[in-house]
């Protein structure tokens, strides 16, 4: 069975700075998007600083809680990217041991830097190898339906093959240094004709919102050279379409 030690969903938007209120306004269909997708993806909470987690459901509190981290952030780090507007570290794990559950995830809303994340512990042990990829994409779907994204990529960690260690899909094998990344799956805001992208297992249009690429219809394994050339061969149709903007122009030189 392929070893994931876990997958993240990474997800570029707009840069906006927006307070404690809107960011909770923002979360709130996301939460409720992918709790249809699966029943582990259910009591969010953040974790306080000193207060100890706060329900997302306990809306008033939640949303003091975020108004005071981002006035103290400001004031502790005046030069600092997040220091003028809020954001929220979600996860399921509501005690230190569900930090180590099978399933555990996390989501990261930092409107101010322009990035969302969602994380997903041992995804094949908690949903089965044949599930994980089907439910990858629909959280997927969930954050395309429900956040304005501008590009979606998911990264797959995994052991090393020598044992020791980890390694990534986006450190150790993007095809690209110096432009976006796709991965095992991702999301694109435009309509894209499978054919445009014939090596991509599956492309899936989230009506209103885009397409969803998927390199590799099945758990992405680190050590299948198959599946890092899908990836690659998805990649490069991918920048020669446009669709994998350049992110450092200095590598061009």
């Amino acid at each position: 069975m392929t070893i994931m030690y876990r997958c993240k969903i990474h997800c570029t938007i707009p840069e906006r700075i927006v307070d404690a209120s809107t960011v909770y306004r923002d979360l709130e269909p996301l939460l409720q998007a992918l709790l249809e997708v699966s029943a582990l993806f259910n009591g969010w909470v953040e974790h306080s600083r000193g207060k100890g987690p706060i329900p997302f459901t306990d809306r008033t509190r939640f949303i003091e809680m975020l108004a005071f981290n981002a006035r103290q952030d400001g004031d502790e780090y005046p030069t600092a990217p997040s220091a003028a507007g809020a954001g929220a570290n979600l996860t399921t794990a509501r005690t230190h041991r569900e930090w180590k559950a099978t399933g555990c995830t996390s989501i990261n809303y930092w409107p101010w830097f322009g990035q969302l994340t969602m994380e997903i512990d041992a995804p094949i042990e908690a949903f089965g190898e044949s599930e994980a990829s089907v439910i990858v994409r629909r959280c997927i779907a969930a954050i395309a339906q429900t956040v304005d994204v501008e590009f979606v990529s998911t990264d797959a960690v995994g052991p090393k093959p020598e044992g020791k260690g980890y390694q990534t899909y986006y450190l150790n094998h993007r095809l690209f240094p110096h432009r976006r990344w796709l991965g095992w799956m991702g999301f694109v805001p435009v309509l894209v004709p499978h054919r445009f992208i014939p090596e991509a297992a599956k492309m899936e249009v989230v009506k209103g919102r885009g397409t969803i690429i998927v390199a590799v219809d099945e758990p992405f394994d680190l050590h299948n050279p198959d599946h890092i050339k899908r990836a690659h061969q998805v990649e490069l149709r991918m920048a020669n379409a446009g669709l994998l903007d350049v992110t450092d122009t200095s590598l061009l030189e």
